[in-house]
């Protein structure tokens, strides 16, 4: 794991990014995991996320954008994956149930000025079980 350090509204934040590949990445999580990709966009991180995750895990794909749900719930039909629900959803307001989630992607989706941290972190938090863990992973 690496750490960047960057600011938000003049204030310093460290970012830890994860860096894995899929082989270690099935070792660090236990089945029936459920996580939370948001940003899923065109579904790049979407199908490798989802065979992490296995069968007996969840993988929840949120986005903002009817377009991109769009795209991500072709792909998620034709590669026929039964572990992934993809949403149209708001990250600073996801509707989603309180501690339901094991892990929180957000992977190429900060820092994004829609995004602010004093909102998303919060609700990111919200939505962690307790132990969960959330996975930065800024575009360079």
């Amino acid at each position: 794991m690496d750490q960047s350090n960057c600011s938000h509204n003049g204030e310093p934040v460290s970012i830890s990014v994860l860096r894995t590949n899929a082989n270690s990445a099935r070792r660090r999580y236990s089945f029936r995991q459920t996580v939370l990709e948001l940003g899923c966009g065109t579904g790049f991180f979407t199908l490798p996320a989802a065979q992490v995750v296995g069968d007996q895990g969840s993988l929840v794909a949120m986005d903002i954008l009817a377009a991109s749900v769009e795209t991500v719930s072709r792909k998620v039909q034709d590669a026929n994956l039964k572990n992934v629900r993809v949403v149209k959803g708001d990250a600073l307001d996801t509707k989603l149930d309180s501690e339901s989630m094991d892990t929180v992607l957000l992977f190429g989706v900060l820092p994004a000025p829609m995004l602010p941290l004093d909102r998303l972190l919060p609700e990111m938090h919200r939505l962690l079980k307790p132990g969960g863990m959330m996975a930065v992973w800024p575009p360079s």
